[in-house]
């Protein structure tokens, strides 16, 4: 909707916005009365002709008002000067005037680009800041000032651990892997950028995704596939449709509920989407994503973030996993224990052993 034709139909509008929505129609209401864009927002950089600066600009009403207030004013039909429709529709056409000059320049989805990408710089600046209160926690905590800790991970479960260990056998080739002490390998049903392993306690199978081979990238088109989960294409990479096909099998072998998904990496973000093909959710177990990659120009990003029935594990100053997932819900395993960036991705060899404390 780019204008709101009357006071009805404005108020519906007002009244059927999300949060995050009606805070961006805020911050457009808030610049267009004259104020300095708000840290993290967009800018859109008025001219102070555009800007309407009275001292009772319904803008700064706008601007000021809650949700329920802003449809209240409405129903009464109660502003004072009696231009707050008005202000409204400019708010709305503002944004959606930015939106459509984004894709001029940058062609159809422009627009979505440049929005998905300040969401994403929006979390590297909060991942910034909780970099440097860990820091400060951690220096409070050792000189004796503070005896509890802000920022502790927790103990890492051990499912996570097991699962770890399986990616670590998965970056073998297909007939050097050997499985782990809890899981079988199936060779006759893993290729070389999956693994199938079968718990021995629970005849349960987990379908392993492994993560990019650096060594290997250009030969085994693992660089191709990385590029394409960077540019949100996750369900078109060569390999998608097989292993579609390759779960649909282990389904119907072994039984609704009794597979599972497993990613680290490239993986991780490859079992991440394929938890939410149609043709496999109901069917597939919970699946684990360590350090998963993703995109922020993936659609699905934001319910794949909030999906409970994938359980994800990553450090929060991971560049390549946290950058877009937004810590969403229970089901986020966030660390905080490493300050690399680098080092926060390579998770594996730390998480699979033992005596090394994951906290």
């Amino acid at each position: 909707m780019r204008k709101c034709e009357n006071n009805t139909t404005k108020m519906e509008y007002i009244r059927n916005l999300k949060p995050s929505q009606f805070k961006l129609l805020r911050h457009a209401a808030s610049q267009l009365a004259g104020r300095k864009a708000k840290r993290h927002t967009y800018n859109y950089q008025l001219t102070r002709a555009q800007q309407h600066r009275s001292r009772e600009s319904p803008y700064k009403d706008i601007a000021d008002s809650s949700q329920r207030d802003l449809v209240r004013y409405l129903a009464e039909d109660a502003h004072h000067n009696g231009h707050l429709y008005e202000a409204i529709t400019d708010s709305v056409e503002l944004m959606h005037r930015h939106v459509k000059k984004a894709g001029d320049v940058g062609g159809a989805v422009g627009g979505s680009f440049l929005g998905k990408m300040h969401g994403t710089l929006r979390n590297l600046a909060e991942t910034a800041r909780v970099n440097l209160d860990v820091a400060a926690d951690d220096f409070v905590h050792r000189i004796g000032l503070s005896s509890r800790r802000k920022y502790v991970s927790g103990v890492v479960h051990d499912d996570f651990r097991q699962h770890a260990r399986l990616h670590q056998d998965a970056y073998l080739s297909v007939h050097e892997r050997k499985g782990t002490a809890n899981y079988e390998y199936l060779q006759d049903d893993s290729g070389d950028k999956h693994a199938v392993y079968k718990n021995r306690d629970t005849g349960k199978v987990v379908f392993a995704l492994r993560g990019t081979k650096p060594d290997k990238a250009l030969l085994n088109n693992d660089l191709v596939e990385d590029l394409q989960i960077a540019t949100g294409k996750a369900g078109e990479t060569e390999q998608y449709e097989t292993y579609v096909n390759k779960i649909q099998s282990l389904i119907k072998q072994h039984g609704a509920g009794n597979v599972s998904l497993s990613g680290y990496s490239k993986g991780g973000a490859e079992a991440v989407h394929l938890t939410q093909d149609d043709r496999l959710r109901s069917h597939l177990g919970q699946t684990m994503a360590i350090a998963p990659g993703a995109s922020p120009l993936d659609d699905q990003l934001e319910q794949k973030a909030r999906d409970h029935k994938i359980s994800y594990l990553y450090h929060h100053n991971d560049a390549v996993a946290n950058s877009n997932l937004e810590h969403s819900g229970a089901n986020h395993h966030v660390l905080y224990n490493e300050s690399d960036p680098l080092r926060s991705h390579l998770l594996l060899d730390r998480l699979a052993e033992p005596s090394v404390k994951v906290v």
